[in-house]
């Protein structure tokens, strides 16, 4: 087993194998490699593969929601008037800005 020691600012020396270190390039391309393959019969499934090809976008708008909710809650209106029209401009909104449609 070969050992490199490695000089770092004065008189620490780091001492680590080389086996070691190769043995963690190794895993971690083998996680790299890991694939999943998801097959729609299209035109059939049409729909489900849009929503698989959009899962991201409707996280990042649900998380935008959650965020604002939050906002809204600890430092916006104390009385909690806003109405259901407000918010659902708003809902749109976040939409919009995330490219999704329903």
């Amino acid at each position: 087993m070969k050992h490199t020691a490695v000089e770092i600012e004065g008189p620490k020396v780091l001492d680590f194998s080389i086996d070691t270190l190769n043995a963690n390039i190794t895993r971690k391309r083998k996680r790299r490699q890991m694939r999943h393959t998801l097959t729609f019969n299209v035109p059939e499934e049409r729909e489900e593969l849009e929503l698989t090809l959009n899962a991201s976008k409707y996280y990042c708008t649900l998380h935008d929601i959650a965020q604002w909710l939050r906002s809204e809650c600890k430092y916006a209106d104390p009385d909690g008037t806003m109405t259901y029209e407000e918010f659902r401009t708003k809902f749109y909104g976040f939409l919009e800005d995330n490219d999704v449609s329903l």
